[in-house]
């Protein structure tokens, strides 16, 4: 994968896919934007929310949410798809070209976890008329590994940075 990642032209293809959908998960006209969600339900998406969530909170947001609201977080997640993967190839892209590649797991283990929630998030979308507390709680607990995971990789990414900033002044000397 990361000698993929290396070949010309993949790095801005990968960027154009990470703007895009950041694109459709903020502009106003997007059916896929988060605010709608923000808006109706008065709290963030879900998987936004670093302290997790509780059925109560689940369960309140899908009531405020209505048929309309419920198709625009169903493409919200739809969007949210692919974008973990994007954002993480981004970033290891980013890191193969400073020369750090053992660090690149970070970002790929960042986007596991985020389609592991992912995938709990669809079960809740999918079940939430007849929703189980554990589901949720799992959900719940996925979302704050997820952060944990891109926490890390954002602390990986710094670090491999300011290496490869020491490294150049160093060389300059």
């Amino acid at each position: 994968m990361n000698r993929w990642l290396m070949r010309p032209r993949v790095l801005q293809a990968i960027a154009i896919g990470v703007f895009a959908c950041i694109a459709l998960f903020q502009l106003p006209f997007s059916p896929a934007a988060s605010a709608h969600f923000t808006a109706l339900a008065g709290a963030p998406p879900f998987d936004e929310r670093p302290a997790g969530y509780t059925l109560s909170g689940v369960l309140a947001a899908f009531h405020a949410l209505g048929p309309q609201g419920l198709a625009g977080y169903a493409a919200y997640r739809a969007v949210d798809l692919v974008f973990p993967w994007l954002l993480c190839a981004l970033v290891a892209a980013v890191m193969l070209r400073i020369d750090a590649a053992r660090a690149t797991m970070w970002p790929w283990l960042a986007a596991g976890a985020d389609t592991i929630e992912n995938a709990l998030q669809f079960a809740i979308l999918r079940t939430r008329d007849d929703l189980s507390p554990e589901l949720v709680q799992w959900a719940s607990l996925a979302t704050q590994a997820k952060f944990v995971m891109y926490a890390l990789m954002l602390v990986f990414l710094l670090a491999v940075g300011a290496r490869t900033l020491w490294r150049q002044r160093r060389a300059a000397r």
